[in-house]
């Protein structure tokens, strides 16, 4: 009996995952939410919607002002349970990007990751940190 009830849950987890992320893709496709962050799926063939290709918009008065980041989000079979994971394809200097594989230290925003959290959470978190007083100066690449 166990073994069905794993199943089961499994299955149902699979559903409610994919339900989740169509729902984040039908926001995006729509422009709902933030216009200064966009996403999308990277293939549109991805069944298992699990790599989208989204883009920032560098903050006003930073020195990300004018420039258009580019980000793979990467979300895992355990999301949304699981924040997605983040890079940038963009060479940025930021705390928390690490510099060779450009992944994003999702830091705080992992510590308090709720089931509700979208991967627009997770990008807006991203720009959130690109504005942080400790960000804003930080000298770009070219």
């Amino acid at each position: 009996m166990g073994l069905v009830n794993d199943l089961v849950s499994t299955s149902l987890s699979s559903m409610e995952r994919r339900a989740q992320l169509l729902e984040e893709l039908e926001n995006f496709d729509k422009a709902r939410g933030d216009m200064t962050i966009s996403c999308g799926l990277k293939d549109p063939s991805d069944i298992f919607l699990t790599t989208w290709q989204a883009s920032i918009i560098g903050p006003p008065g930073t020195r990300f002002d004018n420039n258009i980041y580019g980000l793979e989000v990467v979300c895992g079979a355990d999301y949304p349970r699981v924040p997605p994971e983040v890079y940038f394809q963009t060479r940025v200097n930021l705390r928390g990007v690490d510099p060779r594989s450009g992944r994003v230290d999702l830091g705080a925003l992992r510590a308090n990751w709720r089931y509700d959290c979208t991967i627009a959470t997770a990008l807006g978190y991203v720009r959130q940190e690109m504005s942080k007083p400790a960000s804003r100066n930080l000298p770009q690449p070219p």
